[in-house]
């Protein structure tokens, strides 16, 4: 994980690269996505922890998260992923996931892992977050 100011900006940087990319918009396959997950603004204090290990998160949808992997083989794509975790402060969603791909973008890995396995509280919860971080999100891009 990331310590510095100036390395949190450096990863914004590369995920705002990764979003300009056609196959992200797209999925890949042409169609449009029919949902995104956005970055992260630095107020936020969050980080993934998928089967025990703990990844940067990059940024984060209803539907899935992208984290920052140093190991581009860590994961591969149709890994199922049995204990992720999202912790936004002091609280930790728990829930499973599933690896829909590995991209590498220049110096950044992104592992994108579709969110598996929610219960109606825990799913309540992450839209509380993410109603509160697009406000935060939309209000400081003017």
């Amino acid at each position: 994980m990331t310590d510095s100011i100036d390395d949190k900006k450096d990863l914004l940087d590369l995920s705002r690269a990764y979003y300009s990319n056609s196959d992200y918009v797209s999925g890949g396959d042409g169609r449009p996505r029919d949902s995104f997950r956005m970055p992260l603004a630095d107020e936020h204090e969050v980080r993934a922890v998928v089967d025990g290990e703990s990844f940067p998160l990059l940024d984060i949808g209803s539907r899935g998260i992208g984290i920052q992997l140093s190991d581009p083989d860590r994961f591969v794509r149709g890994e199922f992923l049995a204990h992720v975790v999202i912790i936004i402060g002091d609280d930790k969603l728990i829930m499973k996931g599933k690896v829909i791909h590995v991209t590498r973008e220049k110096e950044l890995t992104v592992c994108g892992i579709a969110l598996k396995g929610l219960d109606d509280a825990t799913e309540a919860r992450l839209q509380s977050f993410l109603q509160q971080h697009r406000n935060i999100y939309f209000v400081s891009r003017g």
